[in-house]
């Protein structure tokens, strides 16, 4: 727990989505005591943040997502979670292996400027490691975001023409995913319809929120949507 309260401490950023520059001792132990994948392993990296909550990968190779104001994020690991036990789920489901939520005080500012308490509900879910799109395409050798026209990224132009294909039919063509080749866009085109069909339309998915598992690059999944 120690390890745990002291990486959390020494973040710059760490907001699990409430305005926080930094947690304070006492705020890092009462989540490390709640959340019972930091009490039997240790967090070995901070694997990102974002506007709703922060993802850490834990010494078992599992990523730990703690986060504040997504509850439809969180219902939507729960859908995962009872297909999985229900023996209904299938290895395009995004696998989550335990999730909870607890409430915990934060000192905040008022309209008025002056620094209050208030009481949040902050959800937490241990998954697999997801290499996002973006990050996949770099950690094999071809960096995709350094590639734009018209002033957007290459790898959001490469998932516009995937959604495209699926939803409407367009044909792919491989200078339209270069440089993924055209098994990857099947597998996420495999991830977009999987998704529709289980979980919610894909009002919210773009190239940072779909990805692929590292112990299996064929299988692609799309998470925080």
């Amino acid at each position: 727990m120690l390890h745990n309260m002291q990486f959390l401490v020494s973040l710059k950023n760490n907001s699990i989505g409430i305005n926080l520059d930094k947690l304070s001792k006492k705020e890092a132990f009462h989540i490390v005591s709640s959340v019972p994948p930091l009490q039997d392993f240790k967090i070995t990296k901070n694997l990102g943040h974002g506007a709703f909550g922060t993802t850490y990968l834990l010494e078992n190779g599992h990523a730990l997502k703690l986060f504040h104001g997504g509850y439809d994020d969180y219902k939507r690991y729960k859908i995962y979670i009872e297909r999985t036990f229900s023996g209904e789920g299938s290895q395009e489901d995004f696998a989550i292996f335990d999730k909870g939520e607890f409430e915990m005080k934060f000192q905040v500012m008022n309209y008025k400027g002056e620094m209050v308490n208030q009481l949040s509900d902050i959800y937490w879910v241990e998954m697999p490691e997801i290499i996002p799109l973006e990050s996949w395409l770099k950690r094999t050798g071809r960096p995709a975001d350094k590639i734009a026209k018209d002033g957007m990224p290459r790898f959001y132009q490469i998932y516009g023409n995937i959604y495209l294909s699926y939803k409407y039919g367009d044909e792919i063509k491989e200078g339209d995913i270069e440089p993924l080749t055209m098994e990857e866009a099947e597998g996420i085109k495999k991830a977009m319809k999987h998704y529709e069909e289980v979980i919610a339309p894909l009002d919210d998915a773009h190239a940072g929120n779909i990805g692929v598992y590292p112990h299996n690059p064929s299988i692609w999944a799309i998470f925080d949507n």
